[in-house]
C-alpha cells in the first residue's frame, strides 16, 4: 500500500497510463485537496476540489426526494470535449478524474477503482464538522 507521500506519483502514473485521462485529484467531500497528479498542480487542483465538493453536495440531495436511491457513488459530468468522473473513495473522500469526452467511462471507472483500492487508509477523511446534539426540552 502506498504511503501518503507516494500518492501523487500513483496519480501521475494513473494519468499517464490511462488513455484519455488528463488529471486526477483526491479531495474531501467538503473540498479539501488531499492529493493531485502533476497535471493538476496548485490552483487548478484546488479549483477542482471546490467544484467537486459543490457537485457532490448537490448529488447527495437526491435521496431526500428519492430515499431508495441511496447515496451517490459515482457521478459523471459530460461536457463538449471533456468529462469529469467523480467517485466515492473512502470515508468522506472523492477521487476525481478529468478525461477526454470519447473515453470508455466503464474502463476509466474500473481503473480508478483499482487505484482507490490501493489507498484506502490514505483517503479516509474524518468529518471536520459534527452537528450539536439537540438538547432535551
Amino acid at each position: 500500500m502506498p504511503s501518503t507521500e507516494e500518492l501523487p506519483a500513483l496519480l501521475d502514473d494513473f494519468t499517464r497510463n490511462t488513455k484519455g485521462v488528463h488529471g486526477v485529484i483526491i479531495c474531501s467531500r467538503d473540498g479539501l485537496l488531499l492529493a493531485s497528479s502533476e497535471q493538476f498542480a496548485g490552483e487548478v487542483a484546488e479549483h477542482f476540489s471546490a467544484i467537486t465538493s459543490g457537485v457532490y453536495s448537490l448529488a447527495r440531495a437526491v435521496p431526500e426526494k428519492f430515499p431508495d436511491a441511496g447515496q451517490p457513488r459515482t457521478l459523471l459530468l459530460e461536457y463538449g470535449s471533456a468529462m469529469l468522473l467523480i467517485m466515492a473513495a473512502g470515508e468522506n473522500a472523492l477521487f476525481v478524474v478529468y478525461t477526454d469526452s470519447g473515453i470508455n467511462t466503464e474502463q476509466a471507472a474500473y481503473d480508478a477503482n483499482l487505484i482507490i483500492q490501493q489507498i484506502p487508509d490514505h483517503v479516509t477523511v474524518p468529518p471536520r464538522w459534527q452537528p450539536h446534539p439537540q438538547s432535551a426540552l
